[in-house]
């Protein structure tokens, strides 16, 4: 187990001291690289949050699209490993032409698109 706080709770701690505290002490030339160093450490602190989850739900999305069992016990970088290869395989078909029109297909990146904004840029999606 890890001591407290996690890393996220570290982050957003950090990121709410710059805010409030070292933001305007900034001169004006470095006010924008503040809030750009403030705008990572918030992705960072999504993506503690979300954890793997994404990146599991996009590998059994692709790997249940091509049955491909070769990817049942990843974990770790051969979750990696898979997603690369998977999604070189889709980019092929996509290029190709043989997912055009395909629902799966276009659940499947709508999907992680949306994971994606969910960590980079919440603001971007519509409210649920």
């Amino acid at each position: 187990m890890r001591d407290r706080p996690s890393a996220a709770e570290l982050l957003e701690q950090a990121r709410a001291v710059l805010l409030a505290e070292l933001l305007e002490d900034l001169p004006a030339e470095k006010r924008y690289t503040g809030l750009m160093v403030a705008s990572a450490m918030a992705i960072a602190m999504r993506e503690c949050a979300a954890g793997d989850r994404p990146l599991h739900a996009e590998l059994t999305g692709l790997s249940n699209y091509y049955d491909d069992t070769s990817t049942e016990s990843a974990d770790g970088a051969k979750v990696e490993q898979a997603l690369v290869r998977l999604n070189r395989r889709l980019a092929a078909d996509l290029r190709g032409g043989r997912a055009d029109g395909d629902p799966t297909v276009f659940s499947l990146l709508r999907r992680v698109a949306i994971d994606k904004l969910r960590e980079s840029n919440p603001r971007a999606l519509p409210p649920e």
